[in-house]
C-alpha cells in the first residue's frame, strides 16, 4: 500500500503518453486500501490499483478513486468496480456509450447493461456480440467496425435497430457470419 502524507508533492503510476497497461504496476494492499491520500497529487498512467477494504482512501476515508487522482492518459477513462473480491482501479478505452453518457470498455458490457436505448459506438471493436430476448437496442454504429474474429458477429434475440454508417464483418471461411436474426430486426 502507499500512503501520503502531510509535505506530500507527488506520485506518479506508470508513464504518460504510451499505451496503458491494466496490470502493470500492480499497487495491492491485501489487507486494507491501497492507496491512502493525506496531500500530494496522483497521476495514473498505467497498472491497476487493488485493495481488500477499498481501492483509495482520502484521510482515512473510503473514496472513489477519481475523487483523489489528479491526471491519467488522455481519451482513457477510470474504471472502479469489484473483482475477484478486491476493489480496484484501472484505465481503459471506452468502445461504447450509452445514451446515459455511461461509457463501456467493451461492446458486449454494453450490450449487457442497456435493457432499452441507445449504444454508440465510439472505437472500432473486436469481439462477436449477443442481444439477448428481451432488450430493445438501437446499435447506431458511428462510423466504427465491429471484427468478429470467428463466428456470428451479431446474434440478435431481441430487438434490434442499427444505424449509422460503418462496417460488421467477420473473417472469411465457411461458419463465420454477419448476422443472425432470431428476433425483430430494422437495418
Amino acid at each position: 500500500a502507499i500512503q501520503m502524507y502531510a509535505g506530500a508533492n507527488s506520485l506518479t503510476i506508470g508513464t504518460s503518453g504510451g499505451g496503458v497497461s491494466k496490470t502493470s504496476p500492480e499497487i495491492i494492499a491485501a489487507n486494507g486500501y491501497a492507496i491512502n491520500k493525506f496531500e500530494g497529487e496522483i497521476n495514473f498512467y498505467d497498472g491497476i490499483i487493488k485493495g481488500s477494504k477499498g481501492a483509495c482512501q482520502f484521510k482515512g476515508e473510503s473514496v472513489a478513486c477519481s475523487s483523489i487522482i489528479t491526471g491519467y492518459e488522455t481519451s482513457y477513462e477510470l474504471y472502479e468496480g469489484v473483482e475477484d473480491s478486491y476493489n480496484v482501479a484501472y484505465l481503459y478505452l471506452p468502445v461504447a456509450e450509452d445514451g446515459s453518457g455511461n461509457k463501456y470498455e467493451t461492446l458486449s458490457d454494453a450490450i449487457a447493461a442497456v435493457t432499452t436505448g441507445t449504444i454508440t459506438m465510439v472505437r472500432d471493436t473486436s469481439e462477436c456480440v449477443t442481444i439477448a430476448s428481451g432488450k430493445t437496442i438501437t446499435l447506431d454504429l458511428n462510423g466504427k467496425t465491429i471484427t468478429c474474429s470467428a463466428g456470428t458477429a451479431i446474434t440478435n434475440n431481441g430487438t434490434l435497430e442499427i444505424t449509422g454508417s460503418g462496417e460488421v464483418k467477420t473473417a472469411s471461411g465457411e461458419g463465420n457470419i454477419i448476422l443472425t436474426n432470431n428476433g425483430t430486426l430494422n437495418l
